[in-house]
């Protein structure tokens, strides 16, 4: 019998700033600060055991029918208590195209960071998702990724 094994991991608390937004060509553009509360167990294999701080910009851009979204941010990483960690510079774009009537859309992503620990490839993931737009303006969306180093995650979904 396979059971799913479900860890928590720490919390990610973020506070941000919109600086634009906007109906032209350049949609939104904000900054932002991170935080990631040492509340798992090391022993878990999902904390650290140590205070994560980061903080990084976003920036969203878009026409009629394609958009863009493009996030960068740094991270000061907690050491492990016995795997010093290297601070990272994290990377996120995602290009969509808006479908028919304009309540759905697709996408295809890349994500990833520089090198974490020593002699492990940085991670790297692509994805795919889909997306449907409410009358009431509500966002509705899923995807899946599939990661392309040592360091990413084998699998990965999301629903939002």
């Amino acid at each position: 019998m396979i059971r799913p094994i479900l860890r928590l991991g720490d919390p990610l608390l973020q506070a941000g700033l919109d600086l634009i937004q906007g109906s032209g060509g350049v949609r939104s553009f904000g900054i932002y600060g991170l935080a990631k509360a040492p509340v798992a167990d090391v022993e878990s294999g999902v904390g650290t055991g140590e205070w994560d701080v980061g903080g990084g910009a976003s920036l969203g851009l878009g026409g009629t029918a394609t958009y863009l979204f493009a996030d960068l941010s740094y991270w000061v990483n907690g050491d492990l208590p016995d795997l010093p960690l290297r601070n990272t510079l994290n990377y996120a774009v995602t290009i969509g195209r808006w479908l028919g009537s304009g309540r759905w859309s697709v996408s295809a992503s890349v994500l990833g960071a520089t090198e974490m620990i020593d002699e492990v490839d940085a991670p790297i993931s692509v994805g795919a998702g889909l997306a449907y737009s409410t009358a009431g303006g509500r966002m509705l969306n899923a995807g899946i990724g599939t990661g392309m180093s040592e360091a990413a995650a084998d699998r990965s979904t999301y629903i939002g």
